[in-house]
């Protein structure tokens, strides 16, 4: 959802960055250890986002 909101590459770059690092953060906050694969996903998932709604 992030992606399909962002109006070019970098907004949805850096916004799923932004957003897998503060997931990532509350989760070692919370007693958790960094997942570098859930972050990946996350920020990933923006640029996917970004490209459906540039083939559209």
């Amino acid at each position: 959802m992030i992606g399909l909101g962002a109006d070019d590459w970098y907004c949805a770059c850096y916004t799923g960055a932004g957003v897998g690092g503060a997931l990532e953060l509350k989760d070692v906050l919370y007693g958790g250890s960094w997942d570098w694969i859930d972050f990946a996903l996350t920020a990933g998932g923006a640029v996917v986002g970004h490209s459906i709604r540039a083939v559209l």
